[in-house]
């Protein structure tokens, strides 16, 4: 799958793009005797539009010439004639092809189309459909198609690295709320301040090789962010529902510090050593640890250690560091190694270690 399959949200108006758009030539002296209508149809939703496929009569008792589309967003008149001069698109389709497409429509918004054959003289040029005269149509074959609703929500919006999060997306129509159940929902996801959106298998982590909607139209998945990511869920549409895209949820990923000290207490003017790990993205950018004591009610720096030891493992970098700390006065303080904030990476700290001078 490619990693900028996305959804495109289409215009506010409805335009016709396979065919001509159907001029009535009005009426001439031919047989006014409306065509059967079509015997069947289906819609294939896809972003932002709809492509009718129908079957043409076996029979009509006037020849059909092409077949008319006609749509309205819900909540306007529906369109029952195929020739009332109401406003609303009109896509025609010579026969005998069977294939129409609107595109460009209105995400979130339920919209109802009527399909008509005609009858009447084909023009001098069959292609153009502005030429023929159409003396009569057909009782319309109307369908409804749903806008549709997606959000997604993470579990955790701040995790060390390594750390997974759940994804979980609701579906649902736009219209009613109602769940749309059974279908496929994608996730994707991709650095922050950057373009590129990488879909997000769920074979890394769940059984199936699909996310699909259940019976309250959530989908979700689970997935360990490398670094500073936000992430999308979309939908490309089923049936008679109309695909949509969520909005972005962030996630915030910290390095994960691990320390060892070789011993908790001291003589005065002793030294202790540290040394542990930082482990991050492969191409994550300190060079630095800085190691921080606690006094006067929050942490100060009081050394810089440089990361050394650098090792690759798939996508995981693990750096070394190690430093000692001398004392040079009696009592009992803490430590702690810090990784400041980076462009992929939220700020990081070990766990805290007691050192007690004596």
């Amino acid at each position: 799958m490619s990693s900028d399959r996305r959804i495109a949200r289409g215009s506010l108006a409805l335009v016709a793009v396979l065919a001509a758009s159907f001029v009535p030539a009005g009426i001439a002296h031919a047989d006014v005797t409306p065509p059967s209508p079509i015997a069947s149809v289906r819609a294939y939703v896809h972003n932002g539009g709809v492509t009718f496929n129908w079957t043409l009569p076996a029979s009509s008792p006037s020849p059909i010439i092409a077949t008319v589309i006609r749509g309205s967003a819900q909540g306007s008149p529906d369109p029952t004639a195929w020739n009332s001069n109401d406003g609303y698109t009109i896509t025609s389709v010579q026969a005998p092809y069977n294939v129409g497409l609107i595109d460009g429509l209105a995400p979130g918004t339920d919209f109802n189309f009527s399909i008509f054959t005609v009858t009447g003289t084909v023009g001098a040029d069959p292609t153009n459909a502005s030429q023929d005269t159409v003396t009569a149509g057909s009782t319309p074959v109307s369908l409804t198609l749903h806008g549709s609703d997606l959000s997604i929500t993470t579990s955790k919006t701040t995790l060390a690295y390594g750390a997974a999060t759940k994804l979980t997306a609701k579906l649902v129509r736009s219209a009613t709320g109602a769940p749309i159940v059974g279908v496929e929902v994608d996730f994707f996801a991709r650095v922050r301040g950057t373009r590129r959106w990488l879909y997000i298998p769920p074979v890394l982590t769940d059984t199936t090789t699909r996310v699909m909607t259940n019976s309250q139209g959530i989908a979700s998945v689970s997935f360990p962010p490398a670094a500073n990511e936000e992430m999308q869920a979309v939908f490309y549409g089923a049936a008679y529902d109309f695909g949509e895209a969520s909005g972005l949820v962030q996630v915030s990923v910290a390095p994960t510090i691990t320390n060892v000290v070789n011993r908790t207490t001291e003589k005065l003017h002793q030294s202790l050593s540290a040394r542990g790990t930082v482990a991050a993205e492969s191409t994550f950018p300190s060079t630095h640890v800085y190691v921080e004591r606690y006094y006067s009610g929050t942490w100060h720096a009081s050394k810089t250690v440089s990361l050394t030891g650098k090792t690759v493992t798939g996508n995981t970098a693990t750096h070394k560091y190690a430093f000692s700390i001398k004392s040079t006065k009696r009592g009992t303080f803490y430590y702690r190694v810090t990784a400041r904030a980076t462009s992929l990476h939220v700020a990081a700290h070990s766990k805290t270690f007691k050192v007690k001078v004596t």
